[in-house]
């Protein structure tokens, strides 16, 4: 950002916010507005993939600019980066790295969480040297490190409770770490990891501002292209922090809650919101939340593609395609991806049905075939138990059925060959699965013998998809009205009406149950 060019300090308020939201969709202006639905017989492109923003931030202030910088205490102090020969690395079992007596290459230092870290020569510069040219140029590295304090308000508007982004650009690459972490999800571009030759960047620091906390902030500023290192400098171009209201003030639609019973207030609030999120997809055939990346995985069935869904920034990105079949000469029998879910390593299962198979990802990214093409079947969805063991929802000749995989894979059981199942879930003591033709929900005990009937719905309430259990054991079911909420014993709560059929569910972010219908994912706000 040009020094002098403006005011380095924006502040507004919720209706300026809500007014110029109303005037970018009115425009079709930006990725503010939900697109029109596709056409079946033209699907968008991948890049009509369209997450709600959060809004605009209701204040903005240039961190290289002295006076602004100052309302939130920010301190700069920069430290160039040194190349040193270490240690290296060679190939141990199941691929993982093994330190190795000979092998040696190379590492900068110091890095963030280092014990040089803190006890290297920093160099404290004022906001306004932020684009001071630093570096010798070819390959080399700087960290431009900044510390503020979160003050109890901007203006009129209180802090508490909001979402602070830093937006930035550096030249040329830049990679940021807060508060000691750089956690990249697999497929991330930007937002903490290089994002491109001289791409602007936004990592969010915070979803819930607390006026006296201090943040730090570690950049590292990188030249670039590597292959073509540049005689050139370091210097970070602009760096603005941007405040974005609570979650409480955003955009939503009250939830209409019917036949609620006792409980189900514990469950959801009265006054909970549904948001959309995201739009634009083919079919969201399932979801599943990874607690470790702190993000939604997405199997897109329509566009035969696996995505991340980032609730933090509301960010998409694409992590596999042709992530269901190999659509070889355009032909596709089997479908896209669906049954996502996470075993008790946090390895992530992939139903793939037009490949015959079921999908774990390693720690190690390689994938490891728990239901292979040989025995026949289509898995559509799929659980695995700590015990070894993998629950599948397979298509055969003769119907939909759930199939148990034993721990080694050598035996398949075939509990119900002719029902038509859904989809299939678990919690600690048992398998819970979607069945219609009637509708209902079918308990297995994962020690006892035959199967209960845990819930039976009415024609018009037929299980479309998912099943999700949470931590008390209350059930959240996919239906042709809403979702179905039944405590653990199959007692029905209400159901929250939904504008469409409701197909994929997970459970998110403490506080959030994500729903797909169809093309469209929307958040539903709960209580955990």
């Amino acid at each position: 950002m040009t020094r002098g060019r403006g005011a380095q300090v924006w502040v507004g308020d919720a209706r300026h916010a809500a007014l110029l939201l109303g005037v970018v969709a009115a425009l079709g202006i930006g990725c503010g507005g939900a697109p029109d639905r596709p056409h079946a017989a033209r699907q968008p492109t991948p890049r009509s993939l369209v997450a709600r923003p959060r809004g605009v931030p209701v204040a903005s202030i240039d961190l290289g600019d002295d006076a602004a910088a100052s309302l939130v205490e920010a301190r700069w102090r920069w430290l160039d980066v040194t190349i040193e020969e270490v240690a290296g690395v060679e190939l141990g079992p199941d691929a993982r790295p093994t330190p190795s007596a000979t092998a040696r290459t190379h590492a900068i230092h110091p890095r963030p969480r280092d014990e040089r870290w803190e006890e290297a020569p920093w160099q404290p510069f004022a906001p306004h040297e932020l684009e001071t040219r630093r570096g010798a140029g070819q390959l080399s590295m700087g960290w431009a490190r900044l510390s503020l304090r979160i003050p109890e308000r901007i203006g009129e508007r209180s802090l508490e409770g909001t979402t602070l982004a830093l937006s930035l650009t550096v030249d040329d690459y830049a990679e940021v770490w807060v508060d000691g972490r750089l956690r990249p999800r697999l497929g991330q571009a930007g937002r903490g990891v290089i994002g491109g030759w001289n791409a602007p960047s936004r990592v969010i620091l915070t979803g819930d501002a607390q006026p006296g906390t201090s943040l730090e902030v570690a950049i590292l500023a990188i030249n670039g292209p590597l292959s073509r290192s540049p005689e050139n400098f370091l210097f970070v171009r602009e760096a603005v922090l941007d405040v974005y209201a609570p979650a409480d003030e955003r955009e939503g639609t009250t939830i209409a809650r019917t036949e609620a019973r006792a409980g189900l207030d514990e469950i959801l609030a009265v006054d909970a919101r549904l948001e959309i999120v995201a739009t634009g997809f083919g079919h969201i055939a399932s979801l599943a939340w990874s607690a470790e990346e702190q993000s939604l995985l997405v199997a897109d069935a329509g566009r035969n593609e696996l995505l991340r869904f980032a609730p933090d920034d509301g960010t998409i990105e694409l992590v596999r395609a042709h992530a269901g079949d190999a659509q070889l000469d355009g032909h596709r029998e089997g479908g896209g991806p669906s049954g996502l879910s996470f075993d008790d390593e946090g390895r992530l299962l992939v139903c793939e049905p037009g490949r015959g198979r079921v999908t774990r990802t390693e720690r190690t990214l390689a994938l490891t075939e728990l239901v292979a093409p040989a025995l026949g079947l289509l898995p559509d969805d799929a659980v695995r138990l700590a015990s070894g063991a993998t629950w599948i929802v397979a298509r055969e000749r003769d119907g939909v059925g759930l199939v148990e995989l034993a721990a080694e894979g050598e035996r398949v059981v075939r509990l119900a060959p002719s029902a038509r199942v859904r989809s299939v879930s678990a919690d600690a003591t048992r398998v819970l699965a979607t069945m219609d033709a009637p509708p209902r929900v079918m308990s297995f005990a994962l020690e006892g013998p035959s199967p209960i009937e845990l819930v039976r719905e009415e024609a018009s309430d037929v299980p479309l998809g998912e099943l999700v259990i949470d931590a008390r054991g209350h059930l959240f079911v996919a239906g042709a009205r809403g979702v179905v909420v039944h405590d653990r014993d199959g007692a029905r709560l209400g159901i929250v009406r939904t504008p469409g059929p409701v197909h994929a569910l997970s459970l998110g972010e403490p506080g959030a149950l994500y729903a797909g219908m169809g093309t469209e994912l929307v958040r539903l706000e709960v209580v955990r």
